[in-house]
């Protein structure tokens, strides 16, 4: 029974000893911002007459802090978007404000030949240097019923 315990503390001790290698203190690599898009304002879904437009805000969210205003390429996921490019319009990038890790931008969404039922416009924030793309976000656009 001796024995037992001796080889137990032996063995707790050499995980306590042996687990402790590895110092995460010393990680210092610089990390480029994750930039992603975070929700819509109000409703995602637009129902439009045809002709009609209506502006949807879009929210973004970064990672960290700067000190001067940073500005991001935006692009439409082309592989999960269900609507006609027609029928939208967005910008090809939007800033975020210095002292920020908040901004706002808007597309906007024109009937010219939504279809019937919903389909989605998903958006992304574009490859780039200097940032990792992160979240996409989507508005569901349809004719009128």
């Amino acid at each position: 029974m001796k024995k037992t315990y001796i080889l137990i503390l032996a063995f707790v001790s050499l995980v306590a000893f042996t687990a402790c290698e590895t110092d995460y203190d010393e990680y210092e690599t610089e990390r480029l911002p994750v930039v992603g898009l975070t929700g819509t304002v109000g409703s995602q879904n637009v129902s439009l007459d045809p002709g009609d437009s209506e502006e949807k805000g879009i929210e973004v969210y970064v990672s960290d802090v700067s000190s001067e205003d940073r500005s991001f390429p935006l692009a439409a996921n082309l592989e999960l978007t269900e609507i006609d490019a027609a029928n939208y319009t967005l910008p090809a990038s939007f800033v975020v404000p210095a002292g920020s890790r908040t901004a706002e931008f808007t597309i906007t969404v024109t009937n010219v030949n939504l279809p019937v039922e919903y389909g989605a416009i998903v958006l992304k924030v574009a490859d780039g240097a200097g940032h990792v793309a992160g979240s996409e976000v989507g508005v569901r656009a349809r004719l009128k019923p």
